[in-house]
């Protein structure tokens, strides 16, 4: 699925829900969900969509744990 322009900036954040993604069920909290866990061990992830080629989630994860 191809997530716009102008969602993009908006994926990340709690109850996002593409313009185009209506129509599917699902309540807007699975890609919060796994920013924030990723953030916590200290990684990240990130977001590439473009039309006719589809969406491209990356996830970041340390190699090692951060020290706390």
């Amino acid at each position: 699925m191809f997530c716009g322009a102008a969602d993009q900036p908006h994926v990340f954040d709690e109850l996002a829900r593409a313009g185009n993604a209506r129509d599917i069920a699902g309540s807007g909290i699975g890609l919060t969900l796994v920013a924030t866990v990723l953030r916590r061990h200290g990684g990240g992830v990130a977001l590439r969509s473009a039309e006719g080629a589809g969406t491209v989630v990356t996830l970041h994860l340390p190699v090692h744990a951060p020290q706390r």
